[in-house]
This record gives C-alpha cells, sequence and structure tokens, in this order.
C-alpha cells in the first residue's frame, strides 16, 4: 500500500478511505493533516478510530509505580538485624531488576557520601585532639 501523500509503501496503513469512488491510503496521522478534509464516513477501516481519524491514545494505561525502596548506607545495613539484612538484600535485588542503573547510581553516591562522612569525622577528631594538648 502506498501512502497517498508521501508515498511510502508499508504493509499496513493508518488509513483507508474512499475518495472520488478510489481507495487510497495514509500512513500516519501526519499525512491525514497535510490531506485535504476527509468524512468520517468515508473512511474504510473506521473501527482503528474512535470519533474522529485522530491518533490512538490508550488513557487506561497503568501508572508507573514508584518505588518506595529506602536505600541504606553500610553503616545502617550493619545496623540492621540478620531478618531485616536478608529482607533488605531482597528487596534491594528487586530494585536492581526494576532500574539496574538508577540503583548502581544511587548505591554509589550514598558509598560516596559515607566516606565524605568518615573523613570529616576523623579530621574533626583529629582537630580536637590537637586542642587538647596544649
Amino acid at each position: 500500500m502506498t501512502c497517498s501523500i508521501c508515498g511510502k509503501n508499508s504493509l499496513n496503513s493508518w488509513m483507508k478511505f474512499k475518495e472520488n469512488e478510489n481507495i487510497k491510503y495514509l500512513c500516519s496521522y501526519l499525512c491525514f493533516i497535510k490531506h485535504k478534509k476527509i468524512k468520517f464516513a468515508d473512511v474504510i477501516n473506521q473501527d482503528d478510530f474512535t470519533k474522529d481519524p485522530i491518533p490512538f491514545c490508550n488513557f487506561n494505561k497503568p501508572k508507573k509505580i514508584v518505588s518506595e525502596f529506602k536505600f541504606l548506607s553500610d553503616n545502617e545495613v550493619s545496623l540492621l538485624t540478620d531478618v531485616e539484612k536478608s529482607k533488605y538484600e531482597h528487596n534491594l535485588k528487586k530494585e536492581f531488576m526494576i532500574n539496574e542503573d538508577r540503583t548502581s547510581y544511587i548505591l554509589e553516591m550514598i558509598n560516596m557520601s559515607n566516606e565524605n562522612y568518615n573523613i570529616d569525622y576523623n579530621e574533626n577528631y583529629d582537630n580536637d585532639n590537637s586542642d587538647d594538648n596544649y
């Protein structure tokens, strides 16, 4: 089937319609806009459209579920009981399956902040001790 507007060949057409007793095809909504007015009564594949020839939109799509998983630092994980740690690791694996890149990034950032915290803590601790010597 060849689009009446752009000439694109395809096995499926977006719209099939009658024009002056000839059957014509359109490949997309963009070509439909470029075409002169087409009456809905002339559309052969009316079942593919709701009321007017517009792109199909599925308004009943399920909403994206936002994860409520709370990432823990190494220090926080070490304070968990064995059962809590097991549940946390299980949920962390599920989080990896949902979005590996995001999970890796967050864990990397948590570990970086822990390292910075430990460095700052040690530096402050050293400074406090040096004041005691005076």
